[in-house]
């Protein structure tokens, strides 16, 4: 009784796997995910529109890998000779030049990097005090790690 009720409706297995999908995209910033939730959304109207279950997984596959070859298009449309970070990833930011919003120690503080504040650390014993420019050296997650750059550390 209970797989008759969730063959019947199995576009709730998609809704549940879209909603995942968006969750994960969320919380790592991913772009994957969320091109593949698009997959997921496609086969719950498929599901709603009366098509077997085969073609919905087929559906999946299709839209998810389609998307993903979309988005890899935006990464391959840089010069030949760019060989940096994607524009799609944080990792562009290092090296570039952030302003202290908030005075940055090896615990807690602010960085301004073009129009987004991040927090930020230090490797440093020595605080950095707001209004400093700092150079970017790494990012883990939702923090940059930084240090003075050449001009600020003659201050």
């Amino acid at each position: 009784m209970m797989l008759e009720w969730i063959l019947e409706n199995f576009w709730s297995f998609w809704l549940i796997m879209m909603l995942l999908l968006i969750s994960v995209q969320v919380m790592t910033g991913e772009m994957t995910f969320l091109l593949i939730s698009a997959g997921a959304l496609t086969a719950v109207v498929a599901d709603v529109l009366g098509a077997p279950i085969y073609v919905q997984f087929i559906i999946v596959t299709v839209i998810s890998i389609a998307s993903l070859i979309w988005l890899r298009s935006f990464d391959t449309k840089r010069p030949e000779n760019d060989s940096g970070p994607s524009p799609w990833s944080v990792n562009r930011y290092v090296g570039s030049v952030g302003d202290v919003t908030e005075e940055v120690t090896t615990s807690q503080g602010r960085v301004r990097i073009g129009n987004e504040i991040w927090s930020a650390r230090t490797y440093s014993s020595i605080p950095i005090p707001m209004d400093t420019p700092v150079v970017i050296q790494q990012i883990e997650g939702a923090i940059v790690w930084v240090a003075l750059t050449p001009d600020s550390s003659e201050l």
